[in-house]
């Protein structure tokens, strides 16, 4: 990976938002994985900072890229449970089903087994399904029961 792809994305992980802009102004690509497969909207959306979401977003990047084990940003951002984000990312198209690969596990799963209820309202909101299946059967709201989050429930 060369150096400025790998400072894109120390820069989007940080939040630095004018060291990005610059990246972008430079014509740095917004979508490139590094050799983790991760990119700089994944690394934006699960370190919280929405405004460099937003910015990747405005430059083009690809709003349902995956890592290699199939991670979205919206699923890092659920993980996290920043509402503006997830928002940002719907609003953009996120696909609001994606799942990773490994235990076929949806942002909507990550976000109640995580005890976020905004996110997961705003998920439901935009169409998540209820009764997707990770691999061991569970449900989202077998997610949130088993953590004990009853807000969830």
């Amino acid at each position: 990976m060369d150096e400025n792809l790998w400072s894109m994305h120390r820069e989007a992980a940080e939040g630095n938002l004018d060291a990005v802009r610059q990246f972008i102004a430079n014509g740095a690509s917004v979508s490139e994985h590094d050799n983790s497969g991760l990119f700089p909207l994944l690394l934006a959306a699960r370190y919280g900072h929405c405004e460099v979401v937003t910015a990747l977003i405005t430059a083009g990047a690809d709003i349902n890229a995956v890592t290699s084990v199939g991670i979205s940003p919206l699923i890092a951002a659920t993980e996290q449970g920043d509402p503006a984000i997830i928002d940002a990312l719907l609003a953009a198209g996120a696909r609001v089903d994606t799942v990773e690969h490994a235990e076929q596990v949806s942002a909507l799963m990550w976000a109640a087994h995580r005890g976020h209820v905004g996110a997961v309202e705003r998920l439901l909101a935009a169409g998540a399904s209820p009764v997707l299946k990770a691999i061991d059967g569970r449900l989202a709201l077998d997610w949130a029961a088993d953590a004990g989050h009853a807000e969830v429930v």
